[in-house]
């Protein structure tokens, strides 16, 4: 198999530098072309509604906790 090197991967020769697009308008056509639709002209974007998330209402009892509950219960009778 032939492995290409890094540095002539690109096509014709040329450094990975020259492919850096230069302003937002080149961009924005590079993006257009590349998904195959137009930028919407204005985006509306609605802020998210207030959540809380100080507390969750109730802790995770730990093993030793688990233990002790389940050592006080009553065993069953036969």
């Amino acid at each position: 198999m032939d492995y290409e090197t890094p540095s002539t991967s690109h096509v014709d020769n040329q450094s990975p530098v020259d492919d850096i697009v230069e302003n937002t308008a080149q961009k924005k056509k590079l993006m257009e072309e590349f998904y195959g639709v137009e930028a919407p002209q204005e985006v509306d974007v609605q802020p998210p509604e207030v959540v809380s998330t100080k507390g969750c209402g109730s802790r995770l009892p730990s093993r030793v906790e688990k233990a002790l509950k389940l050592k006080s219960k009553p065993l069953r009778q036969f």
